[in-house]
């Protein structure tokens, strides 16, 4: 109620004057109720007098604010300004701490990343807030498991052996299910479940026993580990970890010692089979990370990220440029196994590239590892010829005349003939190689971060 006044003297009264005490509008108190999603496994709760919350992502909140008065207008302005992202919250009469007023008024949001509003007041004579308030949600990402090997890796074992899989899966809201997935030669893949577990970190293990496999020297499984957790949708989520690899050797190649007097007398005219050995166990590592690279765009494509032209690009000239390394080993190869082996590896890497065009990167992840496997074979198969090359030796050198020995050594001998240029033209075409040659290292290089292991 105005206060009325005037004011009088002996002879003058003045006429009537009136005092109206205004309020400017106020916030008195702001409540978050919280309603979490069916992920989180937490109870729904109410957060009273605050104006920041910390929820996991997908929870819904609903703000009740208690107002000094009644507003024309309660707007929540957002951090960009933009008028179109401001949420006007929904005047209401209810109760509010056992008590009718008819000055609460709410607002619910459902925020996917934190956010941060200020509270804009106007009365009914146009008046605003004096005093800034701010209400702020910070949202919690569910973040997908974290997969980590602790045993295994990329192996090498024998025919017999038996390779244990050991990793550690945790998750912000708890792991449903992990195991690993597990790829043998051309069969199809096959899912192996670790324990389950209520908690948010499972350690798992998974034995792989390669003689139940009937595996032979060449041989190629590769194995993945995953996770399952609930995302933010509240539907079962699949997160799949880094490929890996393990190749079968000779299982002469566990326990034969070297002779070193034998090494020794036999490095001179080996140079070139060990220079030769090597460049194989270049394409066959190179191949070994067209496959994991092709592997993490299959896992980008899982979290609905597309691949980009780029990296699609990059990954086909790696491919062709195993191809060129390839068809370089394959001319020194006398062994008609090996260039079998050899053709065929050709064979699926070309696949490779037709499927990278498309692109079909699972076709493309299955012909790059039928390539490396027959890489793999080839290197298996030179080994054993290698091996029958040494036996043979070893037989003769009692049995038989230095001219048996000399015979049977050329047998397996490669060719080491190499054509030769003018010295004019060997400089041009040194000069083009070392530009090749910096050109197929920019590749392996970007190749390479696309293959990382995470």
């Amino acid at each position: 109620v105005p206060l009325t006044y005037r004011i009088e003297t002996e002879n003058w009264n003045s006429d009537d004057y009136q005092i109206a005490i205004y309020q400017h509008p106020e916030l008195l108190r702001s409540d978050a109720i919280l309603e979490f999603p069916s992920y989180a496994s937490r109870a729904d709760r109410t957060v009273e007098d605050t104006v920041k919350v910390t929820v996991p992502a997908g929870t819904k909140v609903k703000w009740n604010l208690l107002l000094n008065k009644q507003v024309a207008s309660c707007q929540l302005l957002a951090e960009s300004g933009d008028a179109e992202s401001c949420l006007k919250a929904k005047t209401q009469s209810g109760v509010f701490d056992g008590v009718d007023t008819p000055t609460l008024y709410s607002f619910v949001v459902t925020p996917s990343d934190s956010q941060a509003w200020q509270l804009e007041l106007v009365d009914a004579d146009g008046r605003t807030n004096e005093h800034s308030v701010t209400l702020s949600i910070q949202v919690l990402p569910n973040n997908p498991p974290k997969i980590k090997l602790t045993a295994a890796g990329d192996r090498t074992v024998s025919a017999l052996q038996e390779a244990i899989i050991e990793a550690q899966i945790t998750d912000d809201y708890g792991v449903h299910e992990a195991g690993i997935t597990y790829t043998f030669g051309d069969q199809e893949p096959v899912d192996v479940p670790f324990s389950a577990s209520a908690s948010g970190e499972i350690n798992g293990q998974s034995k792989l026993d390669f003689e139940s496999f009937q595996a032979e020297p060449g041989d190629l499984l590769t194995y993945h580990v995953w996770a399952k957790d609930i995302g933010p949708d509240g539907k079962s989520r699949r997160t799949d970890g880094s490929m890996f690899f393990i190749d079968v050797r000779p299982f002469e190649e566990i326990y034969r010692p070297g002779d070193p007097a034998e090494q020794q007398q036999q490095q001179q005219s080996e140079s070139q089979s060990e220079s030769q050995a090597q460049q194989a166990e270049e394409a066959a590592n190179e191949q070994k990370e067209i496959i994991s690279a092709i592997w993490n765009l299959m896992r980008q494509q899982m979290r609905g990220i597309e691949p980009n032209e780029e990296d699609l690009q990059v990954i086909s000239d790696a491919q062709s440029a195993g191809i060129e390394k390839l068809e370089e080993i394959v001319q020194n190869l006398q062994d008609e196994s090996s260039q079998a082996f050899a053709a065929d590896a050709r064979k699926a890497m070309l696949s490779t590239l037709d499927a990278l065009a498309q692109p079909e990167l699972s076709d493309a992840k299955r012909s790059a590892q039928q390539a490396y496997a027959n890489l793999l074979k080839r290197r298996s198969n030179e080994f054993q010829v290698s091996q029958q090359q040494q036996q043979q030796q070893s037989q003769s050198s009692s049995s038989s005349s230095q001219a048996q020995r000399q015979q049977q050594i050329e047998q397996l001998e490669l060719d080491q003939e190499q054509e030769r240029f003018e010295t004019q033209s060997q400089a041009e075409t040194q000069t083009e190689e070392q530009q090749q040659a910096s050109e197929d290292r920019q590749v392996l290089s970007r190749l390479r971060e696309l293959a990382v292991r995470s």
